[in-house]
């Protein structure tokens, strides 16, 4: 009687495909074309030219609807104008502490050395 010959097991490659991933795409802000350029060779801000006078016309005639959203009033509905943004100024103020009933040593000293920072803080 024989024996079969022991056979090496392998186990067989799996091929790995990572799930995909959803993108959300940022947002699209109306804005116009800043910067200069060429068209029928001359080289302008053709937003900036269009929005001075007859804008209507000015965007039909020289097609400015896709650089000049925001001007030519093509702007896809829902997306928001660019906004400037302006930082509100902070003031800070000290609140008052109350004065302790009775002076330690250094009471004095800190005192002197809170008067100098709130005459700083408020020159």
């Amino acid at each position: 009687a024989s024996t079969p010959a022991p056979v090496a097991s392998t186990p067989a490659p799996v091929a790995s495909t990572p799930a995909p991933v959803a993108s959300t795409p940022a947002p699209v802000v109306c804005a116009d074309k800043r910067e200069a350029w060429t068209i029928d060779d001359i080289s302008r801000s053709w937003c900036t030219w269009a929005a001075k006078t007859s804008t209507a016309g000015r965007c039909k005639n020289r097609d400015l609807y896709a650089d000049c959203p925001k001007t030519c009033d093509s702007c896809p509905s829902g997306t928001p104008a660019p906004v400037a943004s302006t930082l509100a100024p902070v003031i800070s103020t000290l609140a008052p502490v109350a004065s302790p009933t009775s002076e330690c040593s250094c009471c004095a000293e800190v005192k002197e050395i809170l008067k100098e920072i709130l005459q700083i803080l408020q020159a």
